[in-house]
């Protein structure tokens, strides 16, 4: 049987979440929760980007923060 680690934190209605026309204030990858159709799934939005609206539900879709990253852009060991 797999446990899930301690550090793990599962994915709840309490999360914070972005709606379309926030700004992305940390890189990483979010989970998608769309209005009344489709299955939730990441994608990775980047720092200084804007929360997109859905062609399907517009501006009820929602962004959760699963885990962060950071982009070469912001990243000391790739700047010249």
């Amino acid at each position: 049987m797999v446990h899930p680690s301690p550090a793990a934190k599962p994915e709840t209605a309490a999360q914070e979440t972005y709606k379309p026309g926030d700004k992305v204030a940390r890189s990483g990858v979010y989970t998608v929760l769309h209005e009344n159709h489709g299955m939730s799934y990441k994608a990775t939005l980047l720092r200084g980007e804007t929360f997109p609206s859905c062609k399907k539900c517009g501006m009820k879709v929602r962004f959760a923060l699963f885990h962060t990253a950071v982009h070469t852009r912001d990243d000391e060991n790739f700047k010249a």
